[in-house]
């Protein structure tokens, strides 16, 4: 006659520290050891912590937990990494570093390689066709309010 499996579920204690260029998970998964833990990361971008062990007391008890997370956009799931020390499980997320001038191989072809391949040599012709344009106006406006108040004076003269 086969045993039936017995599974009681828990939920370990855990930590969310969500700042600099990484965010970190840790989980307090006492007794347990790494072959009984398994990190997930499915393409929808969530995070799944499982866990499950046979108890030492209980010939057909088992302790299992279950754990997910929703990683955001800014996220690299490919570069997750997981270590198991003194019972707890240290899960590092790292953020993704997009530079503004860099291409991002997650973004594919969006404005920032558009950015990339600004030519410098017109942008700087269009900037001096700007300044020389807005020097002009000024010029002209200033000599136009010096005729007219030299004209308006000499009419008030006479």
């Amino acid at each position: 006659m086969q045993s039936k499996k017995i599974c009681v579920d828990f939920e370990p204690v855990f930590k969310q520290n969500i700042r600099g260029e990484n965010d970190t998970i840790e989980i307090h998964v006492q007794e347990f050891r790494k072959s009984e833990l398994r990190v997930e990361v499915c393409s929808a971008g969530i995070l799944r912590i499982i866990g499950e062990r046979q108890l030492a007391d209980r010939g057909s008890g088992w302790s299992r937990f279950f754990r997910e997370f929703k990683l955001a956009d800014q996220h690299c799931l490919n570069c997750i990494h997981a270590k198991l020390a003194n019972g707890v499980l240290n899960i590092t997320v790292p953020r993704k570093y997009v530079s503004p001038l860099t291409p991002c191989s997650d973004m594919g072809k969006g404005f920032l390689w558009r950015l990339r391949s600004i030519d410098w040599g017109r942008v700087l012709q269009v900037s001096s066709v700007l300044v020389a344009a807005v020097a002009i106006g000024v010029g002209t406006c200033l000599a136009s309010q010096h005729w007219l108040k030299d004209d308006v004076c000499t009419k008030l003269k006479k």
